[in-house]
């Protein structure tokens, strides 16, 4: 897990008595995860830490991705942020314009007590097989409920 407040994430692992790592930069998630999930503050700051994470993510693929693409590997990238649909829309085509990778919109409603709580909703967009394997990790751990609003990520 990353968060740009290094002690935040730092506390949320030890809390978590080893179930995640804490790591310092957006490029080691990058190079590590096949499936990553992100909240955002804004826009700018999910397109910012998007680029960060493909240019990592290919690194980690590099010259061995026809290999892993024939093998069936692909990386889910599943944002719960509350972005702009034109932002949504930008940052899935640039995801889905490269191989194996898909991308989830999937944006929370309730504040973070809901999360702790396992009470918020998600408005679930993307392509069908990638909202089914994400949806799995967000109801019943962080949500109560999915909306599913089909394969579109700018309707989410």
């Amino acid at each position: 897990m990353y968060n740009r407040t290094t002690s935040k994430a730092k506390a949320l692992e030890k809390e978590l008595d080893g179930l995640a790592k804490a790591v310092d930069s957006i490029e080691t998630i990058g190079m590590r995860c096949d499936l990553i999930f992100t909240s955002l503050s804004d826009d700018e700051a999910a397109e910012h830490i998007y680029e960060e994470l493909l240019q990592a993510e290919e690194k980690r693929v590099g010259k061995h991705a026809q290999e892993r693409i024939s093998s069936g590997f692909s990386t889910l990238l599943i944002d719960t942020s509350t972005l702009y649909p034109t932002t949504t829309g930008k940052l899935e085509r640039k995801i889905s314009a490269l191989p194996k990778r898909h991308f989830v919109a999937a944006p929370a409603f309730g504040p973070p007590p809901m999360a702790a709580s396992a009470k918020l909703v998600f408005a679930v967009a993307g392509p069908y097989n990638s909202k089914k394997f994400a949806s799995q990790f967000l109801v019943p751990a962080m949500g109560r409920k999915i909306m599913d609003f089909g394969s579109n990520p700018e309707r989410a």
